[in-house]
C-alpha cells in the first residue's frame, strides 16, 4: 500500500504556535522531512513567517503587517493565545532569515515556502520574490517556492533554479489547463476540493499535495487516490501512527 510524504504544516502548529520557529523546529526534531510555511513581507518590505496579513488571530493585535514594521513584528507575541492560553505568551514572529537558519543545520529537509498573495498584491511582486529568493539562497536546494499566484510561480520557473509548486481552488478544467501551462513540480489544493468519486488526479509531471488534514485514515484513502504528499497540522503523531508507517 501506498504511504504518502507527510509536510508538517506551518510546522507542529497542532502542538505550537503557527509559523514559529519553535513549531518547524519540533517537526523536525519530532521526524519531519518536510515542512511548510508563509512567507509576508512587513511595512518596509522584510519578509518574516506568518500567514495572515492581520495580526489578530495569531498575537491578538488588529492591524495589518504592511503598516507594521519589522522592530515591530518581531517584538509582538505571537503565541495564538485564544488557542495555548499564556503556555507561548514568549514566542515572537520569527524573520525569515530566522528559518533559514534553521532549515541550514537540518541539511536532509525540503521546506515548502508559501509567497502569500496578500504581499504580492501589496507590493511589486518582482520585488517581493527577489527579496525572498534573495533570503533563502543559502538554502535554496533545500526549498520548493509555492505560491496561490501562478504569475508568481511562472516569475520563480523562470528564474530556472527552484522548484516551483503551484496551490490552487477549485477543481475545475480552467485550473486543470493552468497546471498544465505551468507545469510545476507539485500541485496542492485543499482535500475538500477534490471532487466526489473522482477516479484519478489529473495526470502530469507534478506531484500531488494535499491539505490540510490531520486523519491516518482520510490520509490513506487520498494517498490511494493520487495524493504524494500530505499537509498536516499533526505531524508529530501521525509520523508514529500505525496506520503510516507500515
Amino acid at each position: 500500500m501506498k504511504v504518502p510524504q507527510l509536510i508538517a504544516h506551518r510546522g507542529s502548529s497542532k502542538d505550537f504556535p503557527e509559523n514559529t520557529f519553535i513549531a518547524i523546529e519540533n517537526a523536525l526534531i519530532q521526524g519531519a522531512q518536510f515542512v511548510e510555511f508563509d512567507v509576508q513581507l512587513s511595512k518596509e518590505g522584510q519578509p518574516v513567517v506568518l500567514h495572515d496579513n492581520n495580526l489578530k488571530r495569531t498575537t491578538g493585535i488588529n492591524k495589518s503587517i504592511f503598516d507594521t514594521s519589522i522592530q515591530e513584528l518581531t517584538s509582538i507575541p505571537a503565541g495564538e493565545q485564544k488557542k495555548f492560553g499564556d503556555k507561548f505568551a514568549h514566542i515572537r514572529i520569527p524573520t525569515l532569515e530566522d528559518i533559514v537558519r534553521l532549515i541550514s543545520a537540518w541539511p536532509d529537509s525540503t521546506a515548502f515556502i508559501e509567497i502569500k498573495r496578500a504581499s504580492l498584491d501589496h507590493f511589486n511582486p518582482e520585488s517581493v520574490i527577489k527579496k525572498i529568493l534573495d533570503t533563502i539562497e543559502p538554502i535554496k536546494n533545500q526549498c520548493v517556492i509555492i505560491s496561490f499566484s501562478n504569475k508568481a510561480v511562472a516569475s520563480v520557473q523562470a528564474l530556472g533554479t527552484y522548484q516551483t509548486g503551484w496551490i490552487f481552488e477549485p477543481w475545475d478544467q480552467r485550473n486543470e489547463s493552468t497546471a498544465r501551462e505551468l507545469s510545476p513540480d507539485y500541485l496542492f489544493t485543499d482535500y475538500k476540493n477534490v471532487p466526489k468519486n473522482i477516479q484519478s488526479f489529473w495526470p502530469g509531471p507534478w506531484k500531488w499535495g494535499l491539505y490540510e488534514i490531520n486523519d491516518a485514515q482520510l490520509i490513506l484513502e487520498y494517498t490511494q487516490l493520487g495524493a504524494d504528499l500530505v499537509e498536516t497540522n499533526a505531524i508529530g503523531e501521525l509520523l508514529k501512527h500505525p496506520l503510516l508507517t507500515r
